[in-house]
């Protein structure tokens, strides 16, 4: 869908630690021609202008949902973990929210820090502390009726800075598509924008209820007819349920040549410590090669990864080989996302942007947004 140029502004409640609510109007947003060749991945990376930062503040983080339906913000930080923000009232289709970091001059804020983003009302999903107070820890965040995201504010003591370290990951499942840029507010300059390589983009265009109808690769869960969106559960998270072993999904790593790799507690489950490169109870790179279909024998390290394809990224998920499909799926879907956990390199979707400290999250983003 296209976002008119002004859209309605709103105020939410929340539970907060010592940060504030903007309301903003979001303007400027840039049209961009579609890839013919997919659904998900623009010709050119969108690009989103939000309002910028409060002055003076430490960073902030700016959503806007572009989704038909309602989505309700999370942030948990530490482990365990303390909800800073609980969106209880939602963020209608077509608006938007700022939330200012509450980062302190010389300290981390957020270590362990994730953003979920439900599309079911957390009041309705089982578990759900939905009257945790900020700073106070809670057993868990359920795991259902979301799309996660990583991130923290690390504070740099040479630069005398913070910046931002985001994570977007569909590890352990993928639901709702967004948009996320790290680099503007620029070493805490209203409007600046970072100019590094490493301020990656990370996106994914698609339709709102595909990633859950296609789901290749993973299992499909946690579906909100209000929404008409659910979750595709990764390879990882499926089999770490002994229930699923004999799943054809499951049953692809659990073969004697990869039972052999795995040792300790590890060989338990052998398709969970692979899908999820458990490198306690395994080799890392044969992990990682495994997991790309560029692992010719397993028993054999000179060709496990097969040094030729090893550092193409065009190499990897192309030779027929025992790999994981729920990943490369992902990486046709995603632009800088991860697919598995060891998932580094061309696509991975860990950011260090340095200095940015406005992050930009938008839900449901379009290639042609004029």
């Amino acid at each position: 869908m296209a976002f008119s140029p002004v859209l309605p502004t709103v105020l939410l409640a929340a539970v907060l630690l010592g940060c504030t609510w903007v309301a903003l109007d979001f303007r400027g947003l840039r049209g961009r021609g579609v890839d013919p060749n997919s659904q998900c991945l623009c010709a050119n990376e969108p690009h989103y202008e939000l309002p910028m930062c409060p002055p003076g503040s430490p960073g902030c983080l700016n959503v806007k949902n572009g989704c038909k339906f309602k989505v309700w913000p999370v942030i948990a930080v530490g482990s365990p973990p303390s909800l800073d923000l609980v969106v209880k009232n939602g963020v209608d289709a077509g608006e938007q929210m700022q939330f200012v970091f509450p980062a302190k001059n010389g300290e981390d804020y957020a270590p362990g820090g994730r953003i979920y983003f439900f599309y079911r009302n957390p009041d309705n999903i089982t578990g759900f502390p939905i009257d945790a107070k900020p700073g106070v820890p809670v057993n868990f965040v359920p795991q259902d009726y979301m799309q996660l995201f990583e991130f923290t504010l690390p504070w740099n003591e040479e630069a005398q800075k913070h910046f931002l370290d985001i994570d977007v990951s569909q590890v352990d499942q993928t639901s709702v598509p967004l948009y996320a840029y790290a680099g503007n507010n620029c070493g805490g300059v209203p409007g600046a924008r970072c100019s590094n390589k490493e301020c990656n983009k990370a996106y994914s265009a698609c339709p709102a209820g595909a990633l859950y109808k296609e789901c290749v690769g993973g299992f499909r869960k946690s579906f909100a007819a209000e929404a008409n969106i659910g979750q595709c559960q990764s390879p990882r998270s499926f089999c770490a349920d002994l229930q699923n072993i004999e799943d054809p999904i499951c049953k692809t790593f659990n073969q004697a040549q990869y039972r052999a790799l795995v040792t300790g507690l590890g060989a338990d489950n052998v398709p969970e410590a692979i899908y999820g490169c458990q490198c306690n109870y395994m080799d890392c790179d044969k992990c990682t090669a495994i997991n790309r279909g560029i692992c010719v024998d397993p028993s054999d390290k000179t060709h496990c990864p097969e040094p030729a394809w090893k550092d193409d990224p065009a190499e990897w998920y192309s030779h027929g080989l025992d790999q994981n499909h729920y990943s490369r799926w992902i990486h046709q879907k995603w632009n800088n996302s991860y697919g598995f956990s060891l998932d580094e390199g061309s696509g991975g979707g860990n950011t260090q942007c340095r200095f940015g400290t406005q992050l930009d999250v938008v839900l449901c983003p379009t290639c042609n947004q004029d």
